[in-house]
């Protein structure tokens, strides 16, 4: 499959781990949630839990808010008992013209000895997934960029029989408390997941969970934004 020079330099990046050419050159004008217009301690409007429990089913488990973070909201997700996946529709995404995803994030609390790559272990402080259309055998495709308790930040895995990506984007307790900015290009990710241009992805999702560990685990979710890369 032959690629443009810039999808190409993003993938070069992405395999080798060093600083995308991009990084200093983002227009981040698409607003995909912000949480302003969100009462503090309310359930976010317009996510939803990917099992379709109500709002109170889903805080009974994980507990999910809206809160002020100084001159900014953000949303809180603190698992309880059980893992729950929030997520909201991004109408529209043209993934070559807003390649880039943007969010902050922080991690209050690391289930202990987390590791995506682990069964028994597979819990995370925070991640993000991107997912697109339900894939045969009925499997969404997805990718997951989370703040591991252990993995080093760049560590891929494969799940899901190929249709489901893990990639750690952020690692440990260093900064562990504090705002942290992540950016990905989900366009030259996607291409070299999955081996072809999936369209537009459906939307945005969160989890943080430690129900594998049975350990506390916390984070904080905030400002959202679809970025483009200018010359």
């Amino acid at each position: 499959m032959w690629l443009r020079p810039a999808i190409a330099l993003s993938l070069f990046a992405i395999l080798s781990g060093a600083a995308p050419a991009w990084a200093d050159r983002l227009v981040c004008d698409r607003q995909v949630e912000d949480f302003a217009n969100d009462t503090t301690g309310s359930w976010p409007k317009g996510w939803r839990e990917r099992d379709g429990l109500t709002p109170a089913e889903a805080t009974l488990k994980t507990r999910v808010a809206v809160e002020t973070a100084g001159t900014f909201k953000a949303m809180r997700v603190t698992y309880a008992s059980k893992a729950i996946t929030v997520g909201r529709q991004v109408p529209g995404w043209d993934l070559q013209r807003y390649p880039i995803l943007q969010w902050r994030w922080q991690a209050v609390r690391l289930p202990k000895g987390g590791d995506e790559t682990r069964s028994g272990r597979n819990d995370v402080a925070a991640s993000v997934y991107v997912f697109w259309k339900a894939a045969w055998p009925f499997r969404v495709h997805s990718l997951k960029f989370t703040w591991s308790s252990t993995l080093p930040a760049g560590t891929h895995h494969d799940r899901g029989a190929g249709h489901y990506h893990v990639k750690v984007v952020e690692s440990g307790s260093g900064h562990m408390g504090q705002w942290q900015t992540a950016q990905v290009d989900v366009f030259a990710e996607h291409l070299l997941r999955f081996g072809e241009n999936l369209g537009e992805p459906i939307g945005i999702a969160v989890l943080t969970d430690g129900d594998d560990t049975e350990s506390p685990s916390e984070a904080l979710y905030a400002e959202f934004r679809l970025c483009r890369k200018i010359p």
